[in-house]
């Protein structure tokens, strides 16, 4: 049995050295690159002078290969901000082989421009297929100190409850917490739609005080968006302490008759901010 055991020795010493050449070898580490997205979404308005802005990046990475990096926001001389979508590319493995099918992967980012001051101002970003594009943005004065304009329930998640079709009413749940049994939801929740982009605001009102000990803190809302044509949405649902949750909803035509077996669609996963 020494042998065995002097030959397995002799194994994880090779394995171990050609991994350590591998990571020495140049072009190895993976390479940080620009990627173009697919759509860059943000409310036209609503946004005020105390708010933490954010925007919603919804793209396609074009294989396995490339995973996502932080975004980028760069403030132009001119006015206006330059958004860049970064990805991380693997030259190991199948990747550094060049065998890999391409097999594109949605994915959806957030980009936080911080605190701007009152005005107008383009969003810039480079659209795949496309090339630049622009996206306008509007932020008002607030109107008082306050981080909210409104009391709202403390968001903690949407749920995409199925495939999204072109025709067919779009419904989502949302998920979250009330601050305390004296408060309720405002029913039904309110819903803006600017463009391409819906905002949620699950405002509070408040409750009888004989109600409160049976109330149930956490809640689940469904919501119904309506029809929806073809093509991508953003939801930004707006949270307790000026936070947001947002997602990227994708509406496809119906298939044809003809080709029904293995059509399936895909939704992006909610990101909280």
């Amino acid at each position: 049995m020494a042998w065995v055991y002097q030959g397995v020795v002799f194994l994880g010493a090779y394995f171990f050295l050609m991994t350590a050449a591998l990571a020495a070898e140049p072009g190895v580490s993976p390479e940080l690159v620009e990627i173009p997205v697919s759509q860059l979404f943000v409310p036209r308005i609503g946004y005020d002078d105390n708010d933490q802005v954010e925007a919603l990046i919804q793209g396609e990475l074009p294989n396995p290969c490339f995973s996502v990096a932080v975004p980028t926001a760069e403030a132009k001389p001119a006015g206006g901000y330059r958004i860049r979508q970064y990805a991380w590319l693997s030259h190991t493995g199948n990747c550094r082989s060049g065998d890999l099918i391409d097999d594109p992967v949605n994915f959806t980012s957030v980009v936080t421009l911080g605190l701007l001051k009152a005005g107008a101002y383009q969003l810039e970003f480079d659209k795949q297929w496309v090339g630049l594009a622009q996206s306008p943005l509007r932020i008002d004065m607030a109107a008082s100190d306050d981080i909210d304009n409104f009391n709202y329930a403390t968001v903690s998640s949407v749920e995409l409850l199925e495939a999204y079709v072109e025709g067919q009413e779009a419904r989502v749940m949302v998920r979250g917490v009330l601050p305390s049994c004296g408060v309720k939801l405002v029913s039904p929740m309110p819903i803006e739609r600017v463009d391409d982009v819906f905002v949620v605001l699950p405002k509070l009102e408040k409750r009888p005080p004989q109600e409160c000990p049976t109330i149930e803190k956490t809640f689940r809302v469904r919501l119904n968006l309506g029809t929806l044509k073809a093509g991508s949405y953003g939801l930004h649902i707006r949270s307790r302490g000026g936070r947001a949750v947002q997602s990227a909803i994708n509406v496809l035509r119906p298939p044809s008759p003809h080709n029904l077996r293995g059509w399936a669609i895909e939704t992006s996963n909610d990101i909280q901010r």
